[in-house]
């Protein structure tokens, strides 16, 4: 037969082993804690930049949305009472804004070339990036000749250089 306070004890006791081996743990994890916060701050810094990073998309759209609904209800307005509808059609406002958008990117990219395009002209530019791509190639293959690997790479080099020739001197006929 079992003796009742005996066990009483005996699981008290054990139940004070095991919070004395999980408080000792405790009082190890945080030493190694301690002793390299800086690592834990680092962790935890690209954990919380690796969560903006994905979090930071959403809530940029939300924003964007929240500026852009007051003038979607404006055009939305204006063109269901142009077109005298008698139900609410969102889309009509969203397209508008949308056209809008679009219009003003176009507008400015459309200047923003047009003023590049007095500055430097087109063939010029293609002509100096010709020269940069030929000084690059000559550096790399002398890169490559110096550590004994032109032999290995000297057929993709040779095909990637003529590929980009042709495709400069396309570009240049096209212009």
């Amino acid at each position: 037969m079992i003796d009742k306070r005996y066990l009483k004890i005996s699981l008290y006791a054990v139940f004070t082993l095991i919070v004395f081996y999980a408080l000792k743990k405790a009082v190890d994890i945080a030493v190694i804690i301690i002793a390299n916060i800086d690592d834990v701050f680092m962790c935890l810094a690209r954990i919380s930049g690796r969560a903006f990073s994905v979090f930071s998309l959403p809530v940029i759209a939300f924003v964007i949305a929240y500026l852009l609904d007051p003038f979607c209800d404006y055009f939305q307005e204006k063109i269901e009472k142009r077109l005298k509808l008698k139900t609410k059609r969102r889309i009509l406002g969203v397209t508008a804004v949308y056209a809008l958008i679009i219009g003003f990117a176009a507008l400015g990219l459309f200047f923003a070339f047009r003023s590049v395009g007095r500055a430097v002209p087109f063939d010029e530019l293609v002509s100096d990036s010709i020269g940069e791509l030929n000084s690059m190639y000559d550096n790399l293959i002398s890169s490559l000749q110096k550590r004994g690997l032109y032999s290995y790479f000297s057929a993709y080099a040779d095909e990637a250089l003529v590929y980009i020739r042709d495709s400069a001197e396309r570009m240049t006929n096209a212009a």
